[in-house]
């Protein structure tokens, strides 16, 4: 018993208005709050960082600065008696250093890359920074004759920060990325025993365990078609859904959340199932005693029509014909609730089939084609088609065979209908309402949702066009 969901009533699918997405809204928040985490760790990283290596950059002008001031302290006697840089290869030099001395702040000697000019107005110990963008440090001898100043230019120091904050930085949105990915598929997985539950109760037909006996294998199909546990192993956590073959019980729930709904969705079809097998049998029932009392009164009726003359017998007469058709819709029921709204198909020649239902005074034609049908079920729409056909004032009816959409197409040359009156029907059939439908259609689309198909009701033609649709033909 699949139960159609809200904008399916027609058989398409809903695209405007659909449900949000679980696992895209799950994705999305996932993302942004990896994103607005990484995006965190980044600043505080970048502002623990900058200052950590401002602080190291500070240390190592200071070692630096102290090593040097040592190693003059040491050689004091035997100093170099030369003014200007000390010889060196040609290379980068990161960290200069100028040795001046206290008294007249003469630069004494200094690095191959330290500037000329003495890197600070006065000599106080310390760190300093210098309109030339220098970061300084300075330290006096023990003696006070000598200072030494080791510097560093600013920008060299914000390129050094700027490398260090972006590595960080780049691998803290990198983390939250990978922590977005993963996020996104662990909630795909536990996300799937949903859609495994969803397939299930596609594939969930209540009913066809009172209807066991009839198939003979419907709990074997249960059995079968059941989808097993998720494979542990299985990444994506969402193995394929095993055939089309219809399920008389849910499997077991694979969550513990999911529990509830499944235990639900059990005690609902339960109760579905109980009020379908009631109302099946109150009208199959019903179907089957009227139809002795109707074939008693068509048997007076031709008695009496016999005896009679006149404007009475034409009476009479209509009065068969109403009773035949009445008769015919009986039928139809009769074979709609004896199979239980399960076609039992077979191949089957159309132009045999037709032969079987009765004409109602129509002129047919057929076309040459073999269908995969329950030849009942579709006898008893023809029959009420054809019917409804003639009482509408068509004269002939072209039966005819859409293999591409697996429809039967009758096409009768009566008045037809308007659009509006047409669109009425539809909605009719649709809902499932024979006061707006007409109980012939609302029948004949039964027959076809039995197949796998729907009634619809088209435009063109010579009158009143209608195709009706019998599923995909059975594998094998």
């Amino acid at each position: 018993m699949p139960v159609t969901p809200p904008g399916m009533a027609d058989g398409t699918p809903a695209d405007a208005g659909r449900a949000p997405s679980i696992v895209q809204r799950l994705a999305r928040t996932v993302i942004v709050l990896s994103v607005g985490f990484g995006l965190a760790a980044a600043l505080v990283i970048g502002t623990i960082v900058t200052h950590e290596t401002d602080a190291l950059l500070d240390d190592a002008l200071r070692e630096s600065a102290e090593l040097l001031l040592g190693l003059v302290e040491l050689e004091d006697n035997d100093l170099p008696d030369i003014s200007g840089s000390l010889p060196a290869r040609p290379h980068r030099e990161r960290v200069v250093w100028q040795l001046r001395a206290v008294g007249d702040g003469h630069v004494q000697l200094r690095s191959h890359a330290a500037p000329r000019a003495p890197l600070t107005a006065e000599l106080r110990d310390g760190y300093a920074e210098t309109d030339a963008g220098w970061r300084v440090f300075t330290q006096t001898s023990r003696n006070g004759a000598l200072a030494i100043q080791v510097a560093q230019q600013r920008a060299e120091r914000s390129g050094a920060r700027r490398e260090v904050v972006a590595a960080t930085s780049v691998g803290a949105l990198l983390l939250g990325l990978a922590l977005a990915l993963w996020l996104q598929r662990r909630v795909r997985e536990e996300l799937a025993p949903l859609h495994r539950l969803s397939d299930a109760l596609d594939r969930f037909e209540p009913e066809t365990g009172a209807n066991a006996d009839r198939d003979g294998n419907a709990g074997r199909q249960a059995t079968d078609a059941a989808p097993s546990a998720a494979d542990p192993n299985d990444p994506a956590g969402a193995a394929p859904a095993t055939g089309g073959a219809r399920l008389t019980a849910l499997p077991p729930p694979e969550r513990e959340e999911l529990v509830p709904v499944h235990d639900a969705i059990g005690a609902l079809a339960e109760r579905l199932a109980r009020r379908a097998a009631a109302e099946r049998a109150f009208a199959a029932h019903a179907a089957h005693a009227l139809r002795t009392p109707l074939a008693g009164i068509d048997a007076q009726l031709a008695v009496a029509a016999r005896e009679a003359d006149g404007a009475l017998r034409d009476r009479l007469d209509r009065t068969r014909a109403a009773t035949r058709r009445l008769a015919t819709v009986v039928a139809a029921l009769l074979a709609l609730f004896r199979s239980g709204t399960d076609a039992r198909r077979r191949a089957l020649g159309l132009c045999d089939l037709v032969a079987q239902v009765p004409a109602s005074g129509l002129a047919l034609d057929v076309a040459d084609a073999t269908l995969d049908a329950d030849p009942d079920l579709l006898a008893a729409a023809l029959a009420n088609l054809l019917d409804n056909a003639a009482r509408h004032g068509a004269r002939g009816v072209s039966i005819g065979w859409d293999a591409r959409a697996a429809a039967l197409v009758l096409d009768d040359d009566g008045p037809g209908v308007d659009a509006e009156r047409r669109a009425h029907l539809q909605r009719g059939l649709d809902e499932r309402q024979p006061d707006h439908a007409g109980l012939g259609l609302v029948l004949a689309d039964m027959v076809a949702r039995a197949h796998g198909g729907r009634l619809r009701l088209v435009e063109g033609g010579r009158g009143f066009r209608l195709e009706m649709g019998l599923g995909p033909r059975r594998a094998g």
